[in-house]
């Protein structure tokens, strides 16, 4: 997921990635994955369920509610996959996806 950017309180938008492992798709099928959202100033971090789109396909999506991009800033987000046998990854495995929230006028 390359740098999103987005205004302060705008849920209109969804967080989507495609989870590879060695450079494939994964097999998300019976897995749990977590969206994971860090304040890069103050150290918060929201962490919620995401939504499997395609299991074989390794899409996932995230639907941000009002309060997780409530707060301006530049966030590190990252996916936390859990398989069916207790297996974590994250994703990436090596720093962090970008997200920016900018002021709104309102």
């Amino acid at each position: 997921m390359p740098t999103v950017i987005f205004k302060r309180n705008d849920t209109n938008l969804k967080f989507t990635d495609t989870i590879l492992v060695n450079g494939l798709a994964a097999d998300l099928t019976n897995s749990t994955v977590s969206f994971v959202l860090r304040d890069q100033s103050s150290g918060v971090a929201v962490k919620k369920t995401a939504t499997v789109v395609g299991a074989m396909l390794g899409t996932v999506e995230y639907a941000p509610v009002i309060g997780d991009v409530s707060k301006a800033g530049t966030f590190s987000q990252e996916w936390e996959v859990v398989w069916q046998n207790g297996k974590q990854l994250t994703i990436p495995s090596s720093g962090y996806n970008t997200v920016v929230i900018d002021p709104d006028l309102g």
